[in-house]
């Protein structure tokens, strides 16, 4: 008599239960783990695509943040001779993004060297995300990335790169927004520029005094004139942004610290 596969259903939930004891054995067993399923993608559209529930359950496991379940789906990918293509995809990698981002994408790299630099989608980097200090859907200032951001940092991404078509200076402006001031000063410390960023009119306009303490620390220009169309807020000073968009602290901040209108 033919053994029962385990279900799909049933691998996820033995990796939201984190036993990876528990995982192994049943990878051992008959399972539906290297099956490939018609999934719904989109409920609006109706989209269908068929996907690889071993790619799946690889998304389910980074997206929690557990890298030894995803370490031991990878081992089990291998052992069966599955493309690395098809358990490493820019879905596999954004799941990676959610929980515990730096040691999901080392076990990744395991399998693939080249997973630190893939493209993601609509053309995003993992160096530009990390960036942004965090998932979109956590509150800012964000910090989970800091890991990722250092990592990426000593392995020579350069914090002063253009992206998306933005000139040198982006990504220090998106992290003086988005992120902790802990992301804002690693990015200074391995040597983005400061100078021609409009950080600080960025910083001044989203009233992060925070960050602003962070760029003077660093040797940053308050009283720059900056006037590039990337940038939010009107042309001038850090000072002529903050009065403008009503931020009084800030105004306040600055004037203390000596700062001037265009």
């Amino acid at each position: 008599m033919a053994s029962t596969e385990l279900s799909f259903e049933h691998l996820v939930t033995l990796i939201k239960h984190g036993d990876r004891q528990q995982l192994s054995l049943a990878l051992q067993q008959p399972s539906t783990a290297l099956h490939t399923e018609n999934v719904l993608i989109d409920a609006q559209t109706g989209v269908r695509v068929q996907e690889l529930n071993l790619k799946r359950l690889l998304e389910a496991a980074a997206r929690s943040g557990q890298e030894d379940m995803v370490e031991t789906l990878l081992q089990f990918g291998q052992q069966h001779n599955v493309p690395v293509s098809e358990m490493i995809s820019m879905d596999t990698i954004g799941a990676a993004l959610n929980e515990r981002p730096l040691e999901v994408l080392l076990k990744y790299r395991a399998v693939d060297s080249e997973v630190f630099s893939r493209p993601l989608h609509l053309g995003a980097e993992l160096f530009g995300i990390a960036c942004s200090g965090g998932p979109n859907h956590e509150d800012i200032p964000r910090r989970k990335y800091l890991g990722l951001l250092q990592h990426l940092l000593e392995a020579g991404a350069d914090p002063n790169q253009k992206t998306h078509r933005q000139r040198p200076g982006h990504l220090l402006r998106m992290a003086c927004f988005h992120a902790s001031c802990d992301i804002v000063e690693c990015l200074l410390r391995h040597g983005a520029e400061i100078k021609g960023s409009g950080a600080m009119c960025e910083a001044s306009y989203y009233g992060r005094i925070d960050v602003l303490e962070v760029l003077l620390k660093y040797g940053g220009d308050m009283n720059e004139v900056y006037e590039m169309e990337d940038v939010v807020g009107p042309p001038g000073t850090a000072l002529d942004v903050a009065t403008a968009k009503g931020q009084k602290d800030v105004e306040r901040w600055l004037l203390d610290h000596g700062a001037k209108r265009m």
